[in-house]
């Protein structure tokens, strides 16, 4: 049975943050590696971050996430997905915004897997660099989840509903 998606209601919200950390717990392997994380809401982040987002149309919606981290982590993070030191990472040229366009197909391909059987239409767009404050400037619906790494605030995932 299909229902039709409605993004501005609360309980869309509320399905999608439960779902998306649901998919982060379970993806956070392929993406972080062994480093431990720990996911909660937060406020919406402010700072100097390299950003990704991809869009996820939905029936007559769009939900867009944003993943945005520090320099740093981004290159941890290119590290834990490649399974190279992260001094390699320079070495062989390696664009960080790469990593964080892979690490939005990953979240949005588990969403996908999760809730697409709830919608007659759902559709995975394709990843694109953005700026962390133009993403935040636009929010139509936002929500945040900040992710931390041995206790430091690592990275942001930011959802966008409905985006027109």
């Amino acid at each position: 049975m299909t229902t039709e998606f409605d993004p501005t209601s609360r309980e869309a919200l509320a399905t999608w943050l439960s779902e998306t950390v649901s998919v982060i717990e379970e993806v956070s392997p392929v993406i972080f590696g062994s480093l431990p994380i720990k996911i909660h809401e937060a406020e919406l982040p402010t700072g100097d971050y390299l950003g990704s987002s991809i869009q996820l149309e939905i029936d007559g919606g769009v939900v867009e996430i944003g993943f945005f981290a520090e320099e740093q982590v981004c290159k941890q993070l290119a590290s834990a997905l490649l399974g190279l030191d992260p001094d390699m990472l320079e070495e062989l040229g390696l664009d960080l915004q790469d990593a964080l366009g892979e690490v939005c197909n990953i979240l949005a391909g588990g969403l996908k897997g999760r809730l697409h059987q709830n919608h007659e239409h759902f559709q995975l767009g394709i990843p694109v660099g953005l700026d962390v404050e133009t993403f935040l400037d636009d929010p139509p619906r936002i929500a945040n989840l900040e992710l931390t790494l041995d206790n430091a605030t690592a990275a942001h995932f930011a959802l966008r509903m409905p985006v027109h």
